[in-house]
């Protein structure tokens, strides 16, 4: 079952999600339920069905094509962190579509009665190891220049039992399942086993040095369902990276390395990287500042009869280099999240134009 709406797995208030995994118990029992504990991606929710189908072809189960989907759209810049998964115990958590590659599971039995969730973040959980993130730069002057990007061809080389992958820049492996044994790995080594593997796999024409970037390690944690509603204790069973490229110390959107790794192999492996030129632009004259951005979004929300509340009292936004269709640049973006993070708010730093990235 797929649910494609905002917070129905969430655990918290009326707990929906201790209503749908009581109803995965039982004759006829629910092998998966695949959606989000708070905001869905409404704007890009087919393009994850279609990813999530695409890593289902390689023989994945759908508990970790569900999340390897959503991983691909957060590294992308969209908001589909808030994944959730909910499953059986034992081999029926790695259910697969009947036809698919791989092993189909049967149906779970009256005597299956606990549910495992697995989640990016910790909703209504125990307090798990702090990801693990590179420093966030506070970016208070509007670059005077845009980027040309330089695509980096990639190879593959030295994979055992991967599949690969290949969407336009994008290059992607699949490995072994997410599983449910939790791991005592530190954040640090999980990154440094990430790297490693990156620079054993993949062969990049030409070669490129990764010196300045932005780094995140977080816990992907599986807990079971509490039916009654409450604390549910969770353990981190895999850990999920992302590195970004920056130029002058500023994120761009869209390029990054990253991988899904738990302490004796690497279920994942991805990435689409380019070498970047400066080029000037007399549009650079007209940009516009944090403040001046803010007011464009809140001014675009009343316009489309959406409350202003819904976004953020930070009015220091976050600049991002982001592809400009139009132009074929990557140009600067004052980007602004929704209280929910459900939703980002971009607006170009030399146009003024506001769009969202759900």
């Amino acid at each position: 079952m797929f649910i494609s709406a905002c917070h129905q797995l969430d655990g918290a208030g009326s707990n929906p999600r201790a209503r749908y995994a009581k109803a995965m118990v039982g004759k006829k029992a629910v092998r998966v339920i695949c959606g989000y504990h708070e905001g869905a991606p409404s704007a890009i929710d087919r393009d994850v069905a279609k990813k999530f189908i695409d890593y289902a072809k390689t023989g994945e189960s759908v508990k970790s094509s569900w999340i390897l989907a959503n991983k691909y759209w957060n590294d992308k810049g969209y908001s589909t962190d808030d994944y959730c998964v909910l499953t059986h115990t034992g081999n029926v958590q790695y259910s697969r579509f009947p036809g698919f590659p791989g092993t189909t599971y049967d149906r779970p039995g009256l005597s299956s009665k606990s549910i495992l969730r697995f989640t990016k973040a910790n909703p209504e959980g125990v307090s798990q190891p702090k990801a693990l993130s590179s420093r966030k730069r506070d970016i208070d002057k509007v670059p005077d220049y845009v980027l040309k990007a330089v695509p980096i061809e990639f190879s593959v080389e030295n994979i055992e039992d991967m599949a690969v992958l290949r969407e336009d820049n994008d290059i992607m492996l699949i490995g072994d399942e997410i599983g449910n044994e939790p791991i005592s790995q530190t954040p640090e080594e999980a990154l440094e086993n990430c790297k490693e593997a990156l620079d054993k796999t993949l062969s990049m024409n030409p070669m490129i040095e990764v010196d300045d970037v932005d780094i995140t390690v977080s816990p992907i944690v599986m807990a079971e369902i509490n039916m009654d509603g409450g604390e549910e204790e969770e353990e981190t069973v895999v850990y999920d990276i992302t590195i970004k490229n920056t130029y002058d110390g500023i994120e761009i959107e869209g390029d990054y390395f990253s991988g899904i790794v738990d302490g004796s192999s690497v279920s994942y492996l991805a990435g689409s990287w380019n070498e970047f030129e400066k080029v000037e632009n007399e549009e650079c004259r007209k940009s516009i500042d944090s403040t001046t951005a803010y007011s464009k979004v809140k001014k675009s929300l009343s316009n489309n009869l959406l409350k202003e509340d819904v976004l953020s009292s930070n009015k220091n936004g976050k600049m991002v280099f982001a592809y400009n269709e139009s132009t074929g640049y990557y140009e600067p973006n004052w980007v602004f999240d929704a209280k929910d993070t459900s939703v980002r708010y971009m607006v170009n730093c030399f146009t003024g134009k506001v769009k969202t990235s759900k």
